[in-house]
Order: C-alpha cells, then sequence, then structure tokens
C-alpha cells in the first residue's frame, strides 16, 4: 500500500477477498513449541490499519471486513495457554495508512485528520481490546514511536492499567523506552548491556509473506544467530510470514524442524543462559553462560584443532561435547601464563559441519558471576571487558566514595571504569529534523583504580551533539555496536570534555567516520589538550568505514584539563565514538 501508494479505499476493498481458510492456530503453535521457542508474538495491527481481531473501534478487522469471520487472536490464545507458550501483539500505534489521523500516508488525502483523535479513538480502544479479550497477554510490541509526549503518556498509562506486569519494547517514543530493546535484522556487537533485548529477524527478506521471496536463510545460519545472540545476552525473535491462505510457509516449517533436532540436544547452551564472559569475539565461535559452566558454541574447529579461551582465571574441571551421551572429557591444557586450550582429538565422532558443535566447560567452585569476582558494595553487577571492569551507578554518586572489592587469581593489572546512568532527550534540528542529544556524558576512566573523569560538553547547539545512530544521521554501526556518537558540523564546531587526571603521560583514543553519503567538503579534525592541538586528523584519512585513531603521548599534570575535539574552515559531517584516555607508562 505504501510502495505503490493505493488510495485507502481501494486498497480497504481487498478485504473481501482475504479468507484464510486454512488458518490452525495449533498446528502454529506446535510448530514454534517443537522448534524450542518460549514466546510467541503476533502482528494485531500493521501500518496498513487492518486489524486481525474483531474490534469495535474500527470495522477494518478480520471479523467485519472479510469473508473469514472468525477471530484468529481468540484462536491462538487458547492454543497457546494449551500448550504453554507466552502470547505477545505487535501494534503499530503511530503509523496507520488507513484511519484518518495516522501517520504516513501522504499520498491519499482521507488519511487526513487529528492524531489526538486517531490516538485516543482508535489506538487506546484497540490497545484496551487487545489486552483484555484475549487471557494473560505477555509482551506488547509497539513499533514506530512518534507523537508527543502527552499521546505517549495516555497511551502508557493504559496500557499499565489493562496489565501493569506486562513487558513493553522500546518503540512507543518519547521517554517511554520499555523493557526491552529491539534490533531488527542486525545482531550488537557487544550486545545491549544493562538492557534485556531481542534481535528480530525474518527467515527470508520479507516480514509478511512474499511469493517471490526465496532467499531463505540456511538452517546452519538460523543456529548460528541464534547461539551468537545468546552469547551476547539476547533473544532471538524469528519471524515467519503465513500466506494468504492462512498457512506457514513449507520452506519455514523445514528449517523450524531442523532447529527443533539441534535444540534437543543442545538446548542446555541456550535456555536460561547469560552472555559470554570474554569481553571480545573468538575466532571459533560463541560462549554462553550458566551456573558454573561455559557452552561453546563452535562454528569453525581451527586447523590446530584447539579452541583458546584468553582471560579465563578460573580452572577447567572437565569438558566434553554437549550431544556426547557418555560425556567423554576432552583434554584442556594450560600454558605458563595460564592461557587454557580445550584440544578436540582427531578422533571424535563429532562431525563440524556447518551446525554450531557444542562443548561444555564445567568450572568449580560454584556459580560464576563475571571471569573474576568484583563488586562495588550497594551497585550493581559489575561487567568485565578485557582488562577493563565496567559498573554503572546513578549520577548523583560520589565517585571519589567508591571501595570496589575485587579478587583474581590472575597476575594483570585490572582499570577499573565506573559508567554513570545515561540520560537523553530529543531536541529539534533545523539541518536534520530530529537528533538524540545527550546533554551530559559521564564517564570515569583510570589505572587501578584512580584516573580520569570526563564529561562531553556540546558548544555548538546546531553543530554539534551526540547522536543516536539509528536517527537520521546515518553512519554504518560503530565498532562496539555502541547506539551513541558524538558528531561535528562546519567550520569552528567542537565538542569538549572536562578531564581529571594523575600526573604522568596518556593518549587519547577514538573511532571516527564520515557521515554515509554527506558530499560536502571534508575537513581536519582536530584534538586539543587545553586548547592546544596534540594531533591533527587529515581529511584524507576519515572515510565512510570506522576507523580508530590515537594521540601521540601526552604529558600532563595533576587536576583538571579540557579535552576537545574541533573541526576546521568548510563544512563536514564527522562522527566520533570511543574516546578514551589511557595511561601511558
Amino acid at each position: 500500500m505504501f510502495n505503490c501508494k493505493i488510495p485507502i479505499a481501494e486498497y480497504a476493498a481487498l478485504a473481501k477477498d482475504f479468507n484464510p481458510v486454512n488458518y490452525d492456530a495449533e498446528r502454529w503453535v506446535l510448530a514454534a513449541k517443537n522448534a524450542g521457542m518460549k514466546y510467541l508474538v503476533i502482528t494485531a495491527k500493521h501500518h496498513e490499519g487492518f486489524a486481525m481481531f474483531k474490534s469495535a473501534a474500527s470495522p477494518f478487522n478480520i471479523v467485519d471486513a472479510t469473508p473469514f469471520r472468525r477471530d484468529p487472536l481468540k484462536e491462538l490464545a487458547a492454543a497457546c495457554r494449551k500448550h504453554g507458550l507466552k502470547l505477545g501483539f505487535y501494534y503499530s500505534q503511530n503509523y496507520d495508512w488507513h484511519h484518518p489521523g495516522g501517520a504516513l500516508n501522504d499520498w491519499d488525502p482521507a488519511s487526513k485528520g487529528d492524531y489526538d483523535k486517531y490516538t485516543d479513538e482508535l489506538v487506546i480502544s484497540q490497545l484496551r481490546e487487545i489486552l483484555t479479550h484475549y487471557g494473560e497477554i505477555a509482551i506488547l510490541w509497539y513499533d514506530t514511536g512518534g507523537g508527543n509526549a502527552a499521546q505517549h503518556e495516555r497511551i502508557h498509562k493504559a496500557v499499565l492499567d489493562c496489565n501493569p506486569n506486562i513487558i513493553v519494547n522500546d518503540r512507543l517514543g518519547g521517554p517511554y523506552h520499555g523493557d526491552t530493546e529491539t534490533p531488527e535484522q542486525n545482531i550488537p556487537a557487544n550486545g545491549i548491556p544493562g538492557k534485556d533485548w531481542e534481535t528480530c529477524m525474518t527467515m527470508n527478506n520479507t516480514w509478511g509473506y512474499g511469493n517471490n521471496d526465496h532467499n531463505w536463510k540456511s538452517t546452519a545460519e538460523l543456529l548460528r544467530n541464534l547461539c551468537k545472540i545468546a552469547s551476547k545476552g539476547g533473544n532471538y525473535l524469528l519471524n515467519v510470514g503465513p500466506n494468504e491462505l492462512g498457512e506457514i510457509p513449507a520452506a519455514s516449517l523445514e528449517r523450524l524442524q531442523q532447529v527443533s533436532e539441534w535444540m534437543k540436544v543442545n538446548g542446555a547452551a541456550i535456555y536460561g543462559s547469560e552472555a559470554s564472559p570474554f569481553p571480545h569475539s573468538l575466532p571459533w565461535g560463541g560462549v554462553t553462560r550458566k551456573g558454573n559452566s561455559l557452552y561453546l558454541g563452535v562454528n569453525q574447529l581451527p586447523a590446530d584443532r584447539k579452541l583458546t579461551l584468553p582471560d579465563l582465571t578460573t580452572k577447567i574441571a572437565r569438558a566434553y561435547f554437549l550431544a556426547d551421551a557418555k560425556q567423554v572429557p576432552l583434554t584442556v591444557t594450560t600454558t605458563d601464563k595460564g592461557i587454557q586450550t580445550l584440544v578436540v582429538p582427531e578422533s571424535t565422532s563429532m562431525a563440524f559441519g556447518e551446525n554450531p558443535v557444542v562443548i561444555a566447560a564445567e568450572l568449580p567452585g560454584g556459580p560464576i558471576a563475571t571471569i573474576l569476582d568484583f563488586v562495588i558494595p550497594g551497585m550493581s553487577e559489575a561487567t568485565i571487558r578485557g582488562t577493563r571492569i565496567e559498573v554503572q551507578v546513578p549520577r548523583a554518586t560520589d565517585l571519589t566514595k567508591l571501595a570496589p572489592i575485587y579478587q583474581t587469581g590472575s597476575p594483570k593489572t585490572y582499570v577499573v571504569t565506573v559508567v554513570p546512568t545515561l540520560g537523553a532527550a530529543g531536541v529539534a534540528n533545523p539541518s536534520f529534523e530530529q537528533f538524540d542529544f545527550l546533554n551530559e556524558y559521564d564517564e570515569t576512566l583510570g589505572k587501578n583504580p584512580s584516573g580520569a573523569s570526563w564529561i562531553f560538553h556540546q558548544e555548538k547547539v546546531q553543530e554539534a551533539g551526540i547522536n543516536l545512530l539509528t536517527g537520521p544521521i546515518h553512519a554504518p554501526p560503530a565498532p562496539d555496536g555502541s547506539r551513541y556518537t558524538a558528531f561535528l558540523r562546519g567550520e569552528g564546531s567542537g565538542i569538549s570534555q572536562e578531564i581529571h587526571t594523575d600526573a604522568g603521560n596518556f593518549t587519547v583514543s577514538f573511532d571516527a567516520v564520515k557521515r554515509t553519503g554527506y558530499t560536502s567538503a571534508a575537513i581536519p579534525l582536530t584534538v586539543t589538550i587545553d586548547g592546544k592541538a596534540v594531533f591533527t586528523l587529515e581529511a584524507a584519512k576519515l572515510s565512510d568505514a570506522w576507523g580508530s585513531f590515537t594521540t601521540p603521548v601526552i604529558p600532563l599534570t595533576a587536576g583538571a584539563h579540557t579535552l576537545a575535539f574541533t573541526a576546521g574552515a568548510g563544512d563536514s559531517m564527522d562522527l566520533i565514538d570511543n574516546v578514551g584516555t589511557h595511561y601511558a607508562k
């Protein structure tokens, strides 16, 4: 409807031909359950405004507008209850190309209307219907946030009035960030620390049914995605697009069955697991953890048949293939530096092919929360990334009063990083419609454990700021998977940071990229300390792909300094990410 700019009346007339007579809710639920899924989310209303349920708020629904005359959500809810699956509903609360006042229909005057009326009389009414007419609903999956704060608040209140315990995603809009983040068609490089999240992906290229789309992901790719997502602490929301008769395509069912066979053997590596304790990717696959066990999902066995586990300070008690009923132990070797390696024997009967092969590695000493024990009393659990220890604390925390306690059997020196909670607010920008901007971006860095703290300050509201990568200022994903970057545009624009350092030598590192598709003249990017240039990045060294850069060693006295990034004469769009100050011995 959107792509072809079909008029509302013409598109709505198609409903009289929609009759999914082969729809069988129980077959759908069993296909999901047998594949190992624990919850199911169905589209209750998408952008074209058609309700897949009986609705008193609009006759444009499957019961009143089609010859089918049945409510598929009612049947699906019953089947989910019968077979023990949690049920969730997707609902497009902002985009609606059919009902007057809904967003994004710019081709048919019949769509014009009052957005407040649309929100109150259609959206809130239909949300109340789907949350009260179908028993216990576990998840509400909003899409395409828009509107204003008052509308967001009314929707949010109405939903919680119906179900105060419901899980909602991050797409309502405004200050309502929900319970879960929802990256789409991609897997964040480092997961989303501190948040529950699920990656939503299609089995081919199409969310709905596409009779010409035969570009199906292989079962091996689906399983590797599953292992990768689990290793980063997320869930996998895998889409199937039923056809006009109500049937899940045979290619989808075939792959779900093959996933089922793998999960029966290897499900322990997925269910109830946490993200990998390793802060970096491993060349042979990914790791999940649960209790005192690590699960190694091996995608590609190295030529030397050795699987190295760097930074693991706890000794492995035993390791074995999860598919081996006899649990024959694998050999574990340890170098002089304490690095442990699992050795896969030539004689193994395990076939290393396209599907991941899982190895369980049991560690003594009870559950492992991280690679080593680290606690800041009264604060949230720490995350270890290489030699960095990160813990999120409230903004008002007096960082000088923190008393970290950490124990490790490793001779390494660990750097303690305290990351105060971030806050974001939308700000209008005449140049780029809207961008997300952080008034303050605080982080404390250091050298075991004291060091430098810094704060971003935006010097020109229209020319510099903090950008959300999913927004209109396009760039490839940041190298560490983070969503926010500082950006500079135009002559004289700059972002400064107040830093407090011990006396010593430091370097500043950062990633930088040009805005994708920005054609104006590129200009040099200069790093300054207390107004003195310490490093200039020539425009020719910036490209549409992220690059990593480090300044020469900078001697600093103890106390406060100002670190700044500035752009020179001309016009450009440079994005900066992962700024760090590093003590140089």
